[in-house]
């Protein structure tokens, strides 16, 4: 707010802002809006699609030949890691101070971003003596990661919340807990089913 001028020198101000921007003069601005150019039109606009047919396609035959998976949509259930036992289910959300793991470095992102902790359901919390600041251990079968827990009401009971791309020097490293999987398509993470459990670390 402290760059916007005082009234008397708006006029002056916007003519100035504007004149740096190519093929854009306030008078025509005052007139009719600005339309924007193709790049900004959502995918697909012209309902011409890249598949054989040029149309949606629910069957797939490209996705059988080359990820080998069923040409329709259909549901998977979760695979089984022997590990339904255990009680919290991990969510690694993304946050707003980086892209998953860059920017993590950056002193200016460090200074105004809180510590990572990880986040609890008042619920669950409760039922394990938890209060925010304690140190716990999270694990699983495939290993182990320490950090802060912080109770909060937006995370629903049976879930642990805690921010990808944080690094192992952070507190973080949830790589540790898990499945090295792939999806069947894309060769994405399949991180989606990763259950844990936690306990409360004594000073």
């Amino acid at each position: 707010a402290a760059g916007i001028p005082a009234p008397e020198d708006y006029d002056a101000w916007l003519t100035e802002r504007i004149s740096h921007t190519p093929g854009f003069v306030r008078e025509e601005l005052m007139q009719k809006p600005v339309i924007p150019d193709q790049n900004e039109h959502p995918a697909y606009g012209n309902m011409k699609f890249e598949t054989p047919s040029g149309r949606i396609e629910l069957r797939s035959d490209w996705a059988v030949n080359l990820w080998g998976v069923n040409p329709l949509p259909t549901y998977e259930p979760l695979k089984d890691f022997g590990e339904e036992h255990l009680p919290l289910r991990l969510m690694t959300p993304n946050i707003a101070s980086r892209i998953h793991s860059q920017f993590g470095n950056l002193q200016v992102i460090r200074s105004v971003v809180e510590e990572p902790a990880w986040e609890i359901s008042v619920a669950d919390a409760r039922s394990r003596g938890l209060r925010s600041g304690d140190m716990i251990r999270v694990f699983n079968s495939r290993g182990e990661v320490r950090g802060k827990i912080s109770v909060s009401a937006r995370v629903r009971s049976g879930s642990l919340v805690f921010p990808n791309g944080i690094w192992l020097g952070e507190g973080g490293g949830v790589n540790r807990l898990i499945v090295p999987s792939e999806t069947d398509m894309g060769h994405g993470a399949a991180f989606h089913n990763t259950r844990v459990d936690i306990e409360k670390l004594v000073p």
